[in-house]
């Protein structure tokens, strides 16, 4: 892939001591220091700055960084940064188990937490599903252990660089992986990839990757779900909604037919298989909703509690509450399971 010059020639200044100033990851050097990252709060997969900003209301923030428009209020400039990606510390195969690679972002988190929860009796929030990544979890009910990929896969930038190392020096163990990119991607910050363009080109890659380094393998492809109404603009970090990033009602649709074309360009198409998850939600909320069902109430619980009420959905928010992420899992075992005897 070539390079664009005014990238390759800024690629040539940081080797010389300068920084790549970027808007997001597409402003990077992919052989270089490709992951672009806020230098006044943090992004995803990035280190922490020890620098706080404000926001409109005066209240010092950390979270993520967008230097891209329309972004997060506060964060205004980022440089491309060299990133370690994390290497697993996958559980040993469980004897006479099916193994199962789940890679993807917070909603694959969401649902190996419900996993978890359900197999085992023990509850695990969404927010600290990351415990599971260290021990993986057992679908004892179906003879399948699961393992993740280490924090989230964010976007397919991020995947790219990071899947030799998910995927582990013996891929051949992996009796059915599962994957899925896409929020990430179409978030409106520093990770966006443009559908037909760099999105489409790595997703293929990845999943071309894959497919060759787990010839025996099913392939699962998983579609990404869609976003409410309501979040296209900057993010409320007070009550925990809004557009954190902000997202487009209109993108997934958008994205998941890119990754359409992009997984049917792959050499090894014939051998992927789909779970439809924007279908499995579509099917519940509708196409565009803003609440889902309309009129439902949730709450965000006090000291980084999760969130309560009968919504299927979070408000203004990409994330579920028990009802969806139970949707969600039994959509995920399904689909393994279908892919395991066929």
């Amino acid at each position: 892939m070539h390079l664009p010059c005014v990238v390759a020639c800024l690629y040539g200044a940081a080797v010389l001591g300068g920084a790549i100033p970027c808007a997001t990851d597409a402003d990077c050097p992919f052989d270089g220091p490709f992951r672009c990252c806020g230098t006044n709060a943090k992004s995803e997969n990035c280190p922490i700055s020890n620098r706080f900003f404000f926001d409109a209301n005066g209240n010092a923030q950390t979270n993520n960084t967008n230097c891209a428009l329309p972004g997060r209020n506060g964060a205004s400039h980022c440089d491309c940064k060299p990133i370690e990606c994390d290497a697993p510390r996958y559980l040993p195969a469980a004897p006479g188990m099916k193994q199962w690679l789940m890679i993807g972002d917070s909603i694959s988190n969401g649902v190996l937490s419900m996993l978890h929860e359900q197999d085992s009796g023990e509850h695990i929030s969404h927010t600290n599903a990351n415990k599971l990544h260290k021990a993986g979890t057992n679908v004892p009910s179906h003879g399948i252990q699961v393992s993740h990929n280490p924090t989230n896969a964010a976007n397919v930038w991020w995947g790219a660089h990071c899947l030799d190392k998910w995927l582990t020096s013996d891929p051949g163990r992996w009796d059915v992986i599962t994957f899925q990119f896409g929020l990430h991607d179409l978030a409106l910050d520093n990770e966006r990839l443009e559908p037909d363009t760099l999105y489409t080109h790595y997703l293929t890659n990845i999943t071309q990757r894959i497919a060759d380094a787990a010839p025996k393998a099913k392939l699962v492809w998983v579609t990404t779900t869609p976003v409410p109404l309501g979040i296209g603009g900057y993010c409320n970090k007070t009550n925990g909604q809004g557009g954190c990033p902000p997202r487009r009602a209109t993108d997934p649709a958008i994205y998941n037919a890119a990754a359409a074309k992009a997984v049917a360009a792959a050499p090894a198409a014939s051998r992927i298989e789909v779970l439809d998850l924007y279908s499995v939600v579509t099917k519940k909320c509708g196409v565009a909703y803003n609440r889902c069902p309309e009129g439902c109430t949730a709450t965000k619980q006090p000291h980084g509690g999760g969130w309560e009420g009968n919504c299927y959905q979070i408000p203004l928010n990409v994330h579920y509450l028990p009802a969806g992420w139970t949707d969600l899992a039994g959509a995920y075992v399904n689909a393994v399971v279908n892919a395991l005897e066929s």
